[in-house]
């Protein structure tokens, strides 16, 4: 798999093709199909990125990081429409996953058509509560880099017995909502923290932000000695 990304990296997709049909019948797994949507998409072959792409998206294994990289490699060969329609059909599908949805939700509001995402949100938390945690999740992070803090606090409220499900996302609310200068809301909203069983320092840096923002630099200072305390 790593000679694959060598011989496509020195712009040779013919030898990749070759050693990625040796592969096949002795290896299976993400990585491989990732390897596959890249080398048809290096060799002009759009049916077969479209498919591997759509496979991948489906696969609950398949990391974000990892289709991210796919859909980059077809916008890469010329077909970038064309990776809008396959999120839009990820998007869509009654087993979307937490990464399609990510993928999905990030592309949408990267385009300017946030307005998408928002108004997609209730449906595919209905679908699947994991999908529309991580999309509700990047709406709340892309309205944060754009400056609309009241879209942030909207949606990490609206969805909040959802994302407070899962300990990662209820820190990366809780950043969103510093890093949107809603400063008390993330102080209250990461207040619980110590009720928590797998909380990691990273997560209360957001805390501690947005209690120096609110003027609290002692609270600040306990968050901080005592996340570091363990």
């Amino acid at each position: 798999l790593q000679l694959v990304g060598e011989q496509l990296a020195t712009d040779d997709p013919a030898g990749a093709a070759k050693t990625l049909a040796k592969l096949r019948g002795t290896a299976d797994g993400p990585l491989l199909n990732f390897r596959a949507v890249q080398v048809a998409a290096k060799q002009g072959d759009l049916a077969a990125a479209r498919a591997g792409l759509r496979a991948l998206g489906t696969d609950p294994a398949v990391s974000r990081g990892l289709l991210r990289d796919a859909a980059a490699a077809l916008a890469e060969a010329g077909w970038d429409a064309e990776v809008d329609e396959e999120v839009e059909w990820l998007a869509g599908d009654s087993a979307v996953t937490p990464a399609a949805a990510w993928l999905w939700a990030d592309r949408t509001i990267r385009k300017g058509k946030g307005w998408k995402v928002a108004d997609k949100l209730a449906d595919l938390a209905e679908r699947s509560p994991a999908a529309g945690r991580e999309a509700a999740l990047t709406y709340a992070w892309g309205m944060a880099v754009l400056g609309r803090p009241d879209d942030v606090a909207a949606t990490v409220q609206r969805y909040a017995e959802l994302i407070r499900a899962d300990d990662d996302g209820w820190a990366r609310a809780g950043e969103s909502l510093s890093v949107a200068g809603k400063h008390a809301l993330a102080a209250a909203w990461l207040g619980d923290w110590r009720d928590r069983a797998n909380v990691n320092p990273w997560m209360l840096v957001a805390l501690a932000n947005s209690l120096r923002g609110v003027g609290d630099d002692a609270g600040a200072m306990a968050v901080t000695r005592d996340s570091s305390d363990g």
